[in-house]
């Protein structure tokens, strides 16, 4: 595990032997947006994610509809695609890939019916609020579990591949024209 030395004469915060290649500053943009997602302008953050907080407790707690707002943005989507196609023939664009947003559509569908899509939702946006502070201010022990658990990972890998796929019987490989 990577050492972390520790000035006792400063405030400033430790000091790690490994280093990454960018800061997580300029991985998320280097703007406000990674200013608000490592919380570096704590009022701003806070109220981003009070923001959030309240619509999720007006859709989820105070059972204000979510899917009658959710049907009017997909009808309007659908408008603007379905105009888009028809238009772009006339100003030499090429028209939308609905077979990649059917598909996106599809899985959405099926995590959805798994638990209610606002909770998940606001877990996401939770999510991307607080990990990137979290993985700057614990980088070292982080990349420290990742590393570990990446080899762990190829090791199961290579055991189930020597014990259980090398086993399954192949056919002929047939040749393409």
């Amino acid at each position: 595990m990577p050492r972390i030395i520790y000035d006792s004469d400063s405030n400033e915060q430790p000091k790690s032997t490994t280093r990454r290649r960018r800061p997580v500053h300029d991985l998320l943009g280097g703007e406000k947006v990674a200013d608000i997602l490592l919380w570096r302008n704590k009022y701003l953050s806070a109220g981003v994610l009070a923001g959030a907080t309240v619509i999720w407790f007006l859709f989820e707690v105070a059972e204000y509809h979510f899917l009658t707002l959710l049907c009017h943005i997909s009808i309007t989507t659908m408008l603007v695609v379905f105009i888009w196609s028809n238009v772009a023939a006339l100003i030499d664009r090429y028209p939308p890939r609905i077979p990649k947003a059917i598909a996106s559509l599809w899985v959405v569908s099926v995590v959805g019916s798994c638990c209610s899509s606002l909770s998940l939702l606001y877990l996401g946006l939770l999510c991307i609020h607080t990990l990137p502070a979290l993985y700057e201010r614990y980088e070292d022990e982080v990349n420290h579990l990742a590393v570990r658990g990446s080899h762990d990972l190829h090791t199961f890998y290579r055991k189930l591949d020597s014990t259980v796929l090398n086993r399954i019987p192949r056919g002929p490989i047939k040749k393409m024209r």
